[in-house]
């Protein structure tokens, strides 16, 4: 509890942030989802009939353990035959699941813990994405580590060219100061977001917001829903992430208005992430022979150990 009251800490009025498109371009969104599965939890068949139930293009996961790998693996590679894992310490394994090729992959040290970066897109959306899970800031010490871990992760998204979508249980919500100090200096925001709670999963309801989907300049993150991940303490986030080209900027009066100006009253972007230079050190790869099925990547951490088939219904 000592995280909850840390997170709660001087709770802001409600704030929204609309992030703006041309409504020229063509493509399909992306369908992006969001689920910590909890390592303790045993329910594997049913978390993986609840991810494939979502209808997501890609899946996002924390707290993936050796157990829970081979039980994501088995259950969703047919579906989403694309996948990297970070083995991590307790609680800090990751993965992330694709249905589309991962054109570029991999699994980095994050201030001690496991992130993903992959590069993933169809048609006119291209898009790194950063899949996390953060330290939670339970006392002093781990809230400088959580904190380290904004700034090491400002310096990569700087450096991208291409537009970033940001996702996991970033154990931060949108009013701690340290998150709204990242977001000032990356651009990176979420899209209409309504501060949806995500944990501690109460049923169908939940506490405070700390899983998120965020997008830089350059996509359009569209509203958010979350869901109920079987025996987690976490709910999960789903959204369609599109380029702001394809996505036209909805008025107060509901009218479609293009090339309206972003929130901050400067042009929509009409290139990539925040700066034009690529990370230094990535090359494109073939992702068939290092991120195909059963082939995770292991930097080196040890190991502790209803929903149906419906339609998202999620819309811009």
């Amino acid at each position: 509890m000592l995280a909850v009251a840390a997170l709660l800490a001087a709770v802001p009025p409600f704030q929204a942030w609309c992030t703006a498109g041309t409504g020229s371009g063509k493509g399909m969104p992306l369908i992006i989802a969001q689920m910590n599965v909890h390592e303790g939890n045993r329910e594997h068949a049913a978390v993986v009939e609840t991810a494939l139930g979502r209808g997501a293009d890609v899946i996002a996961l924390q707290e993936v353990d050796e157990r829970w790998w081979r039980a994501l693996d088995e259950g969703l590679s047919d579906r989403y035959p694309w996948s990297v894992h970070g083995f991590g310490e307790k609680n800090h394994g990751i993965a992330l699941f694709s249905r589309l090729p991962l054109h570029e992959a991999d699994v980095f040290p994050l201030e001690e813990l496991p992130a993903i970066r992959a590069v993933i897109g169809r048609d006119s959306l291209e898009m790194v994405v950063y899949a996390l899970h953060l330290r939670a800031p339970e006392g002093g010490a781990k809230t400088a580590l959580r904190n380290r871990q904004w700034e090491s992760l400002a310096i990569r998204m700087l450096e991208e060219r291409l537009p970033v979508c940001l996702v996991g249980d970033l154990n931060t919500v949108p009013w701690d100061k340290a998150f709204r100090d990242f977001r000032d200096q990356t651009g990176i925001r979420p899209g209409r977001y309504l501060l949806k709670p995500t944990w501690p999963a109460l049923g169908p309801m939940a506490l405070i917001p700390i899983d998120h989907l965020l997008g830089s300049n350059g996509l359009v993150i569209g509203a958010q829903e979350t869901f109920r991940i079987p025996g987690s303490d976490h709910r999960g986030v789903l959204a369609r992430v599109a380029a702001a080209s394809q996505v036209p900027r909805p008025c107060a009066d509901g009218a479609l208005r293009d090339a309206a100006p972003l929130a901050d009253g400067s042009a929509p972007a009409s290139g990539g992430g925040v700066q034009t230079s690529i990370a230094a050190g990535l090359q494109r790869i073939d992702p068939l022979q290092k991120f195909a099925p059963h082939k995770p990547i292991d930097l080196g951490w040890q190991d502790d150990g209803p929903t149906g088939n419906q339609s998202p219904g999620i819309t811009f």
